[in-house]
């Protein structure tokens, strides 16, 4: 007969693999904290009732360090990124490049999101959270049209809130065995999405891709 902890542990574990299934097929990021939080618990459940087969003193002490690794540990790391890599960031990019808002027409499509100018000779552009950065160095290299396919794209990513998914993806790559086979496709999607987005406008993706060549050409 099943005793009432090894109950909580099956449960548990259905649980973070129903999680991890719905996160995988939805991709929203609450899915994603709610397979770790289950992941979380499951391990701390495994460190109470497991046995670690040294004796009882040392049995107590490793049961005592799994727990809270899991329990304060991989929680603590979570707050800390999600702190550091998803609010901090945009502060320090604005601090490291002089970056400057500007308005741009193509803002009526996304209203939430800023625009600002980075002041690098070196060409990029990425969105974090809704700040966009463009650098001096990408207005330059490329012309009208691409710069425009450009800002659209990454117009897409705030649309989508693609940064909070990415930075959502990379940590359940870090932190559950079971996502790093999907990362990738679902990091992926994000830019097939966001390149969607400029098609929708532009009615055309050549602009876009010439864009990355001239890009990847650049580096």
């Amino acid at each position: 007969m099943i005793n009432q902890n090894t109950l909580f542990v099956i449960s548990s574990i259905a649980l973070t693999l129903l999680f991890w299934w719905l996160w995988k097929r939805t991709t929203k990021a609450m899915l994603a904290y709610a397979h770790l939080a289950s992941m979380v618990f499951t391990g701390f459940l495994l460190a109470r009732t497991s046995y670690c087969t040294l004796g009882n003193q040392l049995l107590s002490i490793c049961t005592w360090v799994i727990a809270k690794v899991l329990t304060i540990g991989i929680p603590v790391a979570v707050v800390f990124a999600i702190v550091l890599g998803y609010y901090l960031m945009p502060w320090l990019y604005k601090k490291k490049y002089s970056a400057f808002r500007i308005k741009d027409r193509r803002n009526r499509l996304v209203p939430e999101a800023k625009i600002f100018i980075a002041d690098s000779s070196k060409a990029f552009a990425f969105a974090i959270k809704n700040d966009i950065f463009i650098s001096i160095g990408l207005l330059v290299l490329l012309n009208k049209h691409e710069k425009d396919a450009v800002l659209l794209h990454e117009l897409g990513h705030v649309r989508r809130n693609s940064s909070f998914i990415n930075f959502t993806t990379n940590l359940m790559h870090v932190l559950s065995p079971l996502a790093r086979f999907y990362t990738q496709k679902m990091l992926d999607f994000e830019e097939l999405s966001a390149d969607a987005f400029v098609v929708s406008v532009q009615k055309t993706d050549k602009h876009i891709e010439s864009a990355r060549k001239k890009l990847r050409n650049a580096f």
